[in-house]
């Protein structure tokens, strides 16, 4: 890369440059966690490890309108702001990562989380989230078993890159997620897999290799699998989608776990979150067309309380800032 100025060897190599020329990323695989440049450089940058791998201001995207997009849903994580990085500042929030290969629909998935046109969304070859995106936000949620004040959550929704990108191998995402997730949190609280369509062997692989970065076996309850655009199914054909996507990735079949939620009308309600889903948001669909499923999605997505979370420990001595 000739003609390049305010390089950095850390945070703006040729690596990055060319990386993002070539698919849009920008990435340099000698400073993820086990790069050679990473090992040189990790102790200076004690207070900016964050900063790595992620994009120069000149080069974020630009802020575009969000709109909301059902008027009548009142379930919704309310949105706060987006950001490409966390601070400590963030450390009372409960963090969502949601995972899939490329195309599965995860933006807009997490679009209907906060039922607002927040991440860009599309069917393409090439991942459409082309780095790590945080979103911000809160929700409502019940207090104890004898308290049913509203108690205020925060949440990071992490919406991470597609894997099996026609660019990327499946190993060289899973690094990059492993790195930018290891430097923003130290905890998860909940990790949303998605799928959809044939779930190849190369898929299945991938997946299962974050599920065991992150202990499934041991943080069951803290997993959600949904197989998404499967509003074409029918009840029958969902639950075959379901055991096929629990069979192929080592999901369990559990029952769920009872949870209090507050309904549209503000009414604190018992309810029964699934962890393996079937769910399908036609894009031209009508609010009551899609209520059923935006309910699932809304309370197998929601946070728990925190006094009563298992939080998954994201272990990384190059973890500084949390």
């Amino acid at each position: 890369v000739c003609g390049m100025t305010n390089y950095s060897i850390a945070l703006r190599n040729c690596e990055h440059v060319a990386r993002y020329i070539q698919s849009g990323v920008w990435v340099s695989f000698q400073m993820s966690e086990t790069g050679s440049l990473r090992n040189m450089f990790v102790k200076e940058m004690s207070l900016n490890t964050n900063k790595v791998n992620t994009l120069p201001i000149e080069l974020q995207p630009k802020e575009h309108t969000i709109h909301t997009i059902f008027k009548e849903w009142k379930l919704a994580v309310h949105l706060i702001s987006t950001k490409a990085v966390l601070t400590a500042a963030d450390n009372d929030a409960q963090n969502i990562v949601v995972l899939g290969p490329t195309g599965c629909g995860k933006s807009t998935l997490i679009n209907l989380m906060f039922n607002a046109t927040i991440n860009e969304t599309g069917s393409s070859p090439l991942s459409v989230t082309r780095e790590l995106q945080i979103t911000k936000g809160f929700i409502n949620i019940c207090g104890n078993s004898t308290n049913n004040v509203p108690q205020k959550v925060k949440v990071n929704v992490i919406d991470t890159l597609g894997f099996c990108d026609s660019i990327f191998t499946a190993e060289q995402v899973l690094t990059m997620i492993k790195t930018t997730v290891k430097i923003n949190v130290a905890h998860i609280d909940k990790v949303v897999i998605i799928c959809s369509g044939r779930i190849e062997g190369e898929h299945a692989k991938a997946i299962k290799q974050f599920m065991s970065w992150l202990q499934y076996e041991k943080y069951m309850t803290n997993f959600v699998f949904i197989y998404n655009k499967a509003e074409c199914m029918n009840p029958g054909e969902k639950t075959q989608a379901i055991l096929h996507m629990s069979e192929m990735l080592g999901a369990s079949q559990t029952e769920g776990i009872t949870f209090q939620m507050f309904s549209g009308d503000g009414i604190a309600v018992k309810q029964k979150i699934k962890h393996n889903l079937a769910l399908g948001f036609p894009p031209s669909a009508s609010f009551e067309q899609i209520k059923e499923d935006y309910l699932k999605l809304s309370y197998a997505t929601a946070p728990f309380r925190a006094e009563t979370n298992e939080r998954i420990p994201v272990e990384d001595k190059y973890c500084t800032i949390l």
